[in-house]
């Protein structure tokens, strides 16, 4: 019963969920005249170059309006992402691909092209970044205001044996960051990746400047967190057969629900891209069950806790910057711990051994700190395979969260 309101919860949640991903988010765009208007922008997480906009007026707007590349300058949704339209160097030859498609030419064949840059870091220098979906370019926006791209590329040595990489770039990085402390051996370690250059310029751009006009951000720096998870485990536990004693039990016995204690500390882990919505997590775990009942004349006891070890991914969606809701799917390693099924069919109790479950769960966090977190663990039989058993243990739990940092 409980896994069935606890999937037709979940399942509510992602519809409504899903719904609330489809508002528009407070921004603005600049058209071709040079006009700032203030609207809503759909967040669609461009991973390439946005062929087009959809905006609306306000937020209860029924009809939204489609505006293509070519009727806008730049466009910001604040907080979260920010385009400029610009003229600059373009390589099409594609990146890091098979060798079959290199060339022995070392330097790009650059054409000049208007597209729209994504920004990533913004201080007294600018950093954009060009995707597409077979190579990337990023650039560099200087004081004086002009943007010049960073260069890059792949190409062939030994008669096409060998790849090299033309790194200009870093060369480039330590002639404007020099002067602000930056050494040969500090761009030589940078690679052409966001990560990597976007640390560079928070270390070296020595500007108090910051990225957005808004300063609430739905998405915390922290790339790793430590979460406290106290919380109630509703466990139950249903034994239905064992093939060598099936002939003298005809019903499955329902050691019922049981309500425990449980607790857990899991790390997650952020990826940077996609503002941080996808995570991985470990959380070492304690839980226990016990239960007694009496199926004619035969009795049973199992006491059954364990060290488990729930591990997965999460995807977070930002309902407002305060408030996220998050999904988890992954696998759970359980270490029973004294653990026994007791009975008087043979003179021996049974072993519950350690065995590889799944679960489930939906949260949510408050100002990245406060949460709760519904989720169902299914662990299938307790005991080891030629046992024989068809029994099922699963719990659901109700767990708090605090962040520690």
């Amino acid at each position: 019963m409980y896994s069935k309101l606890f999937l037709l919860l979940l399942s509510s949640l992602f519809l409504s969920n899903a719904y609330s991903q489809n508002t528009f988010q407070r921004g603005h765009y600049v058209n071709q005249n040079s006009d700032t208007i203030q609207c809503f922008i759909k967040n669609l997480d461009w991973r390439l170059e946005p062929q087009k906009i959809l905006i609306k007026a306000s937020e209860s707007q029924n009809d939204s309006k489609v505006l293509l590349k070519n009727e806008i300058k730049s466009f910001e949704i604040y907080g979260e992402v920010k385009y400029v339209k610009a003229v600059v160097d373009v390589d099409r030859a594609p990146q890091n691909v098979n060798i079959d498609l290199l060339t022995e030419k070392r330097s790009p064949d650059f054409k000049k092209e208007e597209v729209l840059l994504k920004e990533l870091y913004s201080g007294e220098y600018v950093l954009y970044v060009f995707n597409q979906n077979d190579f990337h370019f990023f650039y560099l926006k200087n004081k004086e205001g002009d943007i010049d791209v960073l260069v890059f590329k792949e190409y062939l040595v030994n008669d096409g044996l060998n790849i090299k990489k033309n790194n200009y770039y870093q060369q480039q990085l330590y002639n404007i960051f020099e002067k602000n402390g930056a050494t040969y051996n500090n761009v030589k370690e940078l690679s052409y990746e966001d990560s990597s250059l976007i640390k560079f310029f928070q270390k070296y751009d020595k500007s108090n400047k910051v990225k957005s006009e808004v300063p609430d951000k739905m998405t915390s720096n922290k790339s790793i967190r430590v979460n406290i998870k106290p919380g109630i485990s509703i466990g139950d536990y249903v034994y239905e057969k064992n093939t060598k004693t099936n002939s003298l039990m005809d019903e499955p016995i329902d050691f019922g629900s049981k309500t425990n204690f449980r607790i857990g500390v899991e790390l997650e882990i952020a990826f940077s891209f996609n503002h941080q919505k996808w995570r991985i997590y470990i959380e070492p775990s304690y839980r226990k069950y016990h239960s007694s009942v009496t199926s004619g004349k035969y009795t049973f006891d199992v006491n059954y806790q364990s060290l488990y070890f729930p591990i997965g991914g999460r995807y977070y969606s930002y309902i407002n910057p305060k408030l996220s809701l998050y999904y988890n799917v992954g696998v759970v390693l359980d270490q029973p711990i004294n653990s026994t099924f007791e009975h008087n069919i043979y003179d021996n109790p049974s072993e519950i051994t350690s065995k590889l479950g799944y679960h489930l769960g939906v949260g949510f966090k408050y100002n990245d700190r406060w949460g709760s977190e519904f989720r169902y663990n299914y662990q299938g039989s307790l005991f080891r395979s030629h046992y024989n058993n068809i029994d099922k243990f699963k719990t659901f739990e109700l767990n708090f969260i605090y962040s520690i940092f």
